[in-house]
């Protein structure tokens, strides 16, 4: 029902912003050294600049300049890097928000592991957002999420819970094989940036 969905937004946004708080990068860093690195094409400065220019901890906040970055670098691969573009997205930060995006982001990053990405995959399955509805699917995914055993696999279990109370014995048990077998596959490579992709956002950023 919509009061239930509602519980499951409001629960899921409360787990992600805390999830992506806790990840962001520590300390002051080097944002010349950052820029730099990022303008040679490496990935994870790229991610690292991007989370500055999207917390404006130690740099002028620019939400437009980290999305681009998110982007790049999730084009070439890296999970966190997906997760984040897929929230922005999400939320409109930096982009159009458009639910059909932050899906498919998600959905990339939750195929390398990511556990945010997952479980906000299953929230979009679950409700619908930027596709249709698949509650096995949802059910799997939250499932995936909930087996990392950490901090956050709690009250994911709570969600699974909720999730498999709406479903048929079969699809349960259909959901949590699904999740039994799921390996995650890597699918960044370390390739060098190209000039369309420099050309795109780093005059900006410089």
């Amino acid at each position: 029902n919509s009061n239930l969905k509602t519980s499951i937004i409001a629960f899921l946004a409360s787990v992600l912003l805390l999830t992506a708080a806790s990840s962001m990068s520590a300390g002051a860093p080097d944002i010349s050294e950052l820029r730099r690195k990022a303008q040679s094409g490496d990935v994870d400065a790229q991610v690292k600049l991007a989370d500055e220019l999207q917390s404006g901890e130690n740099v002028t906040p620019d939400s437009k300049q980290a999305a681009k970055l998110y982007l790049s670098a999730a084009q070439k691969g890296d999970a966190t890097a997906q997760k984040r573009l897929a929230m922005a997205y999400d939320s409109g930060q930096g982009v159009v928000q458009s639910d059909a995006e932050a899906r498919k982001w998600y959905e990339r990053s939750a195929l390398q592991g990511d556990q945010t990405a997952q479980f906000a995959l299953a929230l979009m399955l679950q409700l619908g957002k930027g596709g249709t509805t698949n509650a096995i699917e949802a059910l799997k995914w939250c499932e995936v999420a909930a087996s990392h055993g950490n901090a956050m696999s709690a009250p994911v279990v709570g969600f699974c819970s909720t999730l498999a109370l709406d479903m048929s014995t079969n699809e349960v048990a259909m959901a949590k094989r699904l999740a039994a077998e799921f390996i995650p596959k890597t699918e960044r490579k370390p390739t060098p940036l190209d000039s369309t992709t420099r050309q795109m956002f780093l005059d900006d950023i410089e």
